[in-house]
């Protein structure tokens, strides 16, 4: 029997819906039900990789909820972590702070690959 693990990018999950309005009904997509759907046999986990935004408080209340909803049906979270970066505006060469994703996409293969490894080797 197949066995699958599945990593959802929840970043680009949620960017992607966001995106055109007539998907914003699936922001609080149930990702369990949906997979399992998919994959009716062999699905063993669910690894969810995301990063709070630190910067709007209403958005990390929302988030924990979805979060909160998700582990409920066993979905394992891994936690990202935005950074801030300093930046010059182009037009009027002011210093700007902006925060940016950081090493999110190492943390998604470093699982990818120790899930490949046997437990005992």
């Amino acid at each position: 029997m197949s066995r699958i693990i599945a990593l959802v990018d929840g970043f680009n999950l949620y960017h992607s819906l966001q995106e055109n309005p007539a998907y914003h009904k699936y922001k609080w997509l149930n990702v369990d039900k949906l997979l399992k759907t998919y994959f009716p046999v062999g699905l063993e986990k669910i690894f969810y990789f995301t990063s709070p935004t630190p910067w709007d408080i209403d958005k990390v209340a929302r988030h924990k909820v979805f979060i909160k909803a998700m582990e409920s049906t066993g979905i394992e979270i891994i936690y990202g972590k935005f950074k801030d970066k300093d930046r010059k505006c182009p037009h009027c060469k002011k210093k700007l702070q902006i925060q940016r994703r950081k090493a999110n996409g190492c943390k998604y293969c470093s699982y990818f690959i120790s899930l490949g490894i046997p437990e005992k080797i």
